[in-house]
């Protein structure tokens, strides 16, 4: 069973600005047992809000844009989540 189940759905939904809730949400995520298929379902069904299996919208937004274009799956993961979600927000 995942974090998720044992805590509030605001939690996972913080707001924009809220980048506190959003780091407290990720890692929570962190050790999670259900993590990649909470990804998974994430990017299969286009969530656009909240935070899913350790990822937040932006990430998922480029994460699904690199898979698109080719990027392996490791590389994609990469960059949509060791750079900080700040300078995606400036580009």
């Amino acid at each position: 069973m995942g974090e998720c189940r044992s805590t509030g759905n605001d939690a996972w939904f913080p707001e924009d600005a809220d980048t506190t809730g959003k780091a407290a949400a990720l890692d929570r995520c962190g050790f999670c047992p259900v993590r990649r298929s909470c990804l998974a379902y994430a990017l299969s069904t286009g969530e656009e809000y909240g935070v899913w299996g350790g990822t937040t919208e932006v990430q998922r937004h480029v994460l699904t844009w690199d898979l698109s274009d080719g990027t392996t799956v490791p590389d994609a993961l990469d960059r949509a989540t060791l750079l900080p979600e700040l300078l995606w927000r400036a580009a």
